[in-house]
């Protein structure tokens, strides 16, 4: 079983919430092969409606060098912890669904983790002495190439360019090989016509 629990302790937290920081990205972690992280708006994510709110998302992050049409996924759950009878209280859970991540959806949605005022209130124990711990827990229970795709990569320079197409192999976490093409356009510095 592949379950990874990751938690991050903020210390000062009122400091980090009456800053000008208006979001902060954990460290990364590993849990099924993939990298995460956990981002959090202190003060709520307002472009998703989130003011009056700690917004709190689960991310995928280093997911430029994956191959076209991945995904994975993954069950989780977003956590904070309850300081005075010191277990964990889940606000996101995804019921037993997987969600599923890939390359136009990096991020979980949870705009309105829990409100300020539940947040600050002494009796939950979840802001305790200006501190407070955050946390995830994440299963990766599949992952996918979907087939196969192209890249187009482009570089400044004179209006002359070369055209080249070249392909590549990816070996996936499940030892299926996908072909992904690449075209490259820009300028080729001079070149051997032997070595074409």
């Amino acid at each position: 079983m592949n379950l990874q629990l990751t938690s991050l302790r903020i210390k000062s937290f009122s400091l980090l919430s009456k800053s000008s920081l208006e979001r902060y990205d954990s460290g990364d972690f590993e849990a099924g092969g993939y990298k995460w992280k956990l981002r959090r708006f202190p003060k709520g994510n307002k472009n998703k409606n989130g003011e009056g709110q700690i917004s709190h998302y689960l991310v995928m992050s280093e997911t430029d060098s994956l191959p076209p049409g991945w995904a994975a996924d993954a069950l989780f759950r977003l956590l904070v912890l309850d300081q005075i009878r010191d277990n964990f209280h889940i606000w996101l859970d995804a019921n037993g669904r997987a969600r599923r991540f890939g390359e136009t959806k990096i991020q979980s949605e949870c705009d309105r983790f829990i409100t300020l005022k539940e947040f600050n209130d002494p009796t939950k124990g979840y802001l305790v002495d200006d501190t407070c711990v955050f946390g995830a827990e994440v299963f990766v229970h599949r992952c996918s190439v979907v087939g196969k795709g192209e890249y187009l990569l482009m570089t400044t320079g004179p209006s002359n360019c070369n055209l080249r197409k070249q392909s590549m192999s990816y070996l996936v976490k499940d030892l299926r090989i996908i072909e992904a093409h690449f075209l490259l356009i820009g300028t080729i510095e001079k070149q051997d016509p032997e070595s074409e």
